[in-house]
């Protein structure tokens, strides 16, 4: 997926809080691999001189993409127009307050709907 890709609601349908938990737990790697599988994360990225560019683990700093090109060898944020940009939060509170934040929804909206089946 490149940036603007589109996550398939389909997918969550059978999700419960203990798959939340269960993501959570994973390491970052394989946290950001998922993330990746489920489309809000990119696989790939393209540099602005036109190279691909890596991911880059930096261990004590935040992870980067970083062009191929040894001549370019831009780095740019990893999270960088993503659904996690311009956020101080770990990626997983992101990912949980998002799930939870649905189910609240969720929640509402069928309390909402039973309400006005007692009415009519």
């Amino acid at each position: 997926m490149e940036e603007g890709g589109q996550v398939n609601i389909e997918d969550f349908k059978e999700f419960n809080h203990k798959n939340i938990i269960d993501i959570c737990n994973k390491s970052d790697s394989a946290l950001f691999a998922y993330f990746q599988d489920i489309g809000i994360l990119p696989k790939t990225r393209t540099c602005v001189c036109g190279s691909e560019m890596r991911h880059k683990v930096r261990p004590g700093r935040a992870d980067a993409w970083r062009c191929k090109t040894k001549n370019c060898a831009k780095e740019i944020g990893y999270f960088k127009n993503t659904f996690f940009s311009n956020s101080n939060l770990d990626p997983r509170e992101i990912f949980e307050f998002t799930y939870l934040t649905c189910l609240a929804e969720v929640i509402f909206f069928s309390s909402c709907h039973q309400d006005m089946d007692l009415l009519m």
